[in-house]
């Protein structure tokens, strides 16, 4: 069964001062907006973490919940949209509720989360580098492919340098190689000299299969 993570967060901060997009839609409708607002917040952080559905059946479930007209609610959205508080692209076109400050809130909030998913229709914002438990439609998006690869990458590289030591040490060992061949097949080079004494010329032809007895017999005494 696969794993479910939390999306919903235990908290968000609420800035001490009012900003002037808050107090304008406040002029317009009184201290009821601010509380609007701020539920609306709740709902968003509390249930997806970055947005929220607001078509009309959520309109008419938050406007009986908090015991207002839903016309009276309407006004207010419409009015945070126009000024900012909330995306319109989005509200327009998927009928959700979230802004560029709310997303990176978010993030924030859950950067201690071991994985946080994002729909990439909704996203406002680029993912900051340093955060890295982002996964955008199932892909983490600050997970580099090099990085994925460095594994394998390392493994070939070690490889082809064992190889290349292995090619060299065959390749040093040709001449003793050679050389145990003739022996066992009774043949007698005295041209062949090891790599070890090359810089000594024999005199006389060397019969090694008759040394190699000899040294046979000298350790078996």
């Amino acid at each position: 069964m696969a794993r479910i993570f939390k999306t919903g967060a235990e908290y968000f901060p609420l800035d001490a001062h009012t900003d002037d997009r808050i107090r304008l839609i406040e002029a317009e409708h009184g201290l009821v907006a601010f509380a609007v607002i701020v539920r609306l917040w709740q709902k968003i952080y509390g249930g997806r973490g970055y947005y929220c559905e607001f078509d009309s059946d959520a309109k008419l479930m938050f406007s009986h919940e908090q015991a207002l007209d839903i016309a009276k609610v309407d006004e207010i959205v419409s009015s945070a949209v126009r000024r900012g508080v909330f995306d319109g692209g989005l509200y327009d076109k998927f009928k959700i509720l979230t802004s560029p400050e709310i997303q990176l809130q978010y993030l924030q909030i859950m950067s201690r989360r071991e994985r946080v998913d994002l729909d990439e229709r909704f996203l406002l914002i680029e993912i900051p580098e340093k955060i890295h438990n982002v996964y955008i439609n199932g892909l983490n998006v600050n997970k580099k492919p090099q990085n994925a690869d460095s594994g394998t990458q390392r493994k070939e590289k070690e490889s082809k340098e064992n190889q290349n030591i292995i090619n060299k040490s065959k390749s040093n060992n040709a001449p003793f190689e050679r050389g145990r061949a003739q022996r066992r097949n009774g043949v007698s080079n005295k041209n062949y000299s090891p790599k070890g004494f090359k810089n000594y010329t024999d005199t006389e032809e060397v019969d090694y299969n008759a040394l190699e007895k000899k040294i046979l017999n000298m350790m078996f005494e």
